[in-house]
């Protein structure tokens, strides 16, 4: 029996690797199919055994002494009714246990493919581990060819590490975002109250409500101050400028919640309003920012695909 060479070994393993990956991609399509299969099963299942309560209530009606049975009975046809009922109720049962039994069918045999799936391992890391073996023997056979696939394997790499950091800078963008537009509801709140009370003299609770909703935006505008200066910091790590940060400070408490005093009313609302002129532009500057990570994840995607591509086309080969 002839002995495979190095070469030959390699490209086998490489063989049996894509077939398996392969394998396991047809096997996850089947497995959400079945798990569509499955829900309308349920859903078959809880409307048959709705239809079997109401035929079961049905026949109790005309067994039991109520005005339904009284009436059937005054009319002299309630025997003929309950043997009705009672085939319906039948139908019915037949019904549940068959939708039933095709749910148990569906689910056995999505757990089924689901172990199929499993016991194929991890077919990424072998996929992985087969190119990586073809291309340090391929180094020693045709030195080119292996540099640039090992080239490529250092550019997927790189774009991988740039991916993550793009997602975390993702991620604190959304939560600035989200900080900022909680600011902004509560600011919007808190000029409502304002301008109420520079108008038609909210009075003592009136001030009260207006500040607590002042106090209140303070707070979420720290937090989104906080959250800007994280976002800053995993910009940094993605080359993209950073929004700076708003430099709040508390909404200045005015003596006005004592004192009659429209001046001072209008002073507060003109510093919310500068507030909220503030959030705005602020949102609007992280929308770009937003673009720009997304536009640069796709583009490393793009990349690592392009890489994986050429690279699998030379370890194929």
């Amino acid at each position: 029996m002839r002995v495979m060479t190095d070469g030959e070994q390699i490209q086998q393993s490489l063989t049996d690797a894509e077939q398996a990956r392969t394998e396991h991609r047809k096997l996850g399509e089947q497995v959400a199919l079945l798990e569509q299969q499955l829900a309308a099963a349920h859903q078959a299942v809880g409307q048959a055994r709705a239809q079997l309560a109401d035929e079961r209530a049905d026949v109790a009606k005309l067994e039991s002494f109520s005005a339904t049975r009284i009436m059937a009975a005054m009319k002299g046809d309630r025997s003929q009714r309950l043997d009705r009922e009672k085939a319906e109720q039948q139908a019915a049962e037949y019904a549940v246990a068959a939708a039933e039994a095709r749910l148990a069918q569906i689910g056995a045999e999505r757990d089924h493919v689901v172990r199929r799936r499993t016991s194929l391992g991890d077919v990424g890391a072998a996929w992985e581990s087969a190119l990586t073996a073809k291309e340090a023997w391929l180094a020693t056979v045709d030195p080119g060819t292996g540099r640039r696939a090992v080239d490529l394997s250092t550019q997927i790499g790189r774009h991988q590490a740039a991916l993550k950091e793009l997602a975390e800078a993702q991620q604190a963008h959304g939560q600035a975002v989200g900080q900022l537009q909680a600011a902004a509801a509560f600011l919007g709140s808190a000029r409502s109250w304002s301008t109420y009370d520079a108008w038609f003299d909210g009075g003592f609770f009136g001030d009260l409500a207006k500040h607590q909703k002042m106090d209140e935006a303070s707070a979420r505008m720290r937090a989104a101050d906080v959250a800007l200066r994280q976002l800053a910091t995993e910009l940094a790590d993605v080359a993209i400028a950073p929004v700076g940060g708003l430099g709040v400070t508390d909404l200045t408490k005015t003596f006005d919640i004592w004192f009659d005093n429209v001046f001072s009313d209008f002073a507060v609302r003109n510093r919310i309003i500068e507030s909220i002129n503030r959030v705005g532009a602020t949102l609007h500057a992280l929308g770009d920012i937003g673009q720009q990570i997304a536009g640069k994840r796709t583009t490393a995607e793009q990349e690592i695909d392009r890489c994986r591509n050429e690279r699998e086309a030379i370890l194929r080969g």
